[in-house]
């Protein structure tokens, strides 16, 4: 446990759990995250024009790599722009967490129009999120980056997000960092796999449907060894593109309305 202002724990939260990159737009209400960026010298943050495009760069980013991708933005209007990017994140199981600010611990929730002030700030951001959570101790910083993070990376991708009140970012404080050492892999149930085993043994024409998830598991390489094993053709979502090369003998491309492809499924 180390004392260092509540961007700093920010910082060195991000970088304990492999962050190499951000993407966002420095306001008021996350300055001193930023600050703490430049000093450190060893995160890159990548600034664009609208909050919407800060997620949708960290959703990109996150979909490439496989990696977290990580916006930061301000409170109130910031945290609304980038709602939509969240909403996408959601429902394309996309692993991103968003950091914004909110104003001082002293006014928050007191009604007194302080500048972007946003009462119902976390009602929204859970309403796109499976985990959103708000500081209200400088001491929690580096803890509550790692427990989103850790929910973001572990089972189903889902986008999080953490709400810092700005004293708590200039704050000093004992600040705890937890060492990560990777994710936990999720293991599908036993009974699962054996009834997917049997269906495809039984199956005298059969053809496997790759989803993103795929990717997300780094198992491609085991869902061309099975197409291989069993002669199936393989289809994918669109999140599921680059589960099989495309060139592959045995691809036959994202489900679409392609008329050429329903007989297929059909059969």
């Amino acid at each position: 446990m180390q004392e260092m202002t509540g961007g700093e724990g920010v910082v060195a939260a991000l970088k304990a759990i492999g962050v190499t990159h951000v993407f966002g737009i420095v306001s008021v209400h996350n300055i001193p995250i930023y600050d703490a960026i430049y000093r450190d010298g060893t995160i890159t943050a990548i600034g664009v024009r609208h909050e919407q495009g800060a997620v949708h760069a960290a959703d990109g980013y996150a979909r490439a790599t496989g990696k977290l991708g990580v916006a930061i933005v301000s409170t109130g209007p910031g945290t609304v722009n980038a709602m939509p990017g969240l909403f996408e994140a959601q429902f394309a199981s996309s692993r991103v967490l968003l950091l914004t600010g909110q104003v001082d611990t002293v006014y928050y929730s007191k009604g007194k129009g302080f500048l972007h002030e946003a009462p119902k700030q976390m009602d929204s951001l859970r309403s796109v999120t499976r985990l959103a959570e708000s500081v209200r101790r400088a001491e929690d910083i580096g803890e509550t980056v790692v427990r989103v993070a850790r929910d973001i990376m572990t089972g189903r991708p889902q986008p999080g997000a953490i709400e810092i009140p700005v004293d708590l970012q200039y704050a000093k404080a004992s600040i705890d960092i937890p060492h990560v050492e990777g994710w936990p892999r999720q293991q599908p149930p036993r009974e699962a796999v054996a009834a997917a085993a049997d269906a495809l043994s039984k199956a005298k024409r059969p053809l496997i449907w790759a989803g993103g998830g795929v990717i997300t598991a780094d198992a491609a390489a085991e869902l061309q060894q099975l197409a291989e094993y069993l002669g199936a053709p393989v289809v994918t979502s669109v999140n599921g593109r680059g589960a099989i090369p495309e060139d592959h003998p045995l691809a036959l491309g994202p489900l679409s309305n392609d008329p050429a492809i329903d007989p297929i499924i059909q059969e």
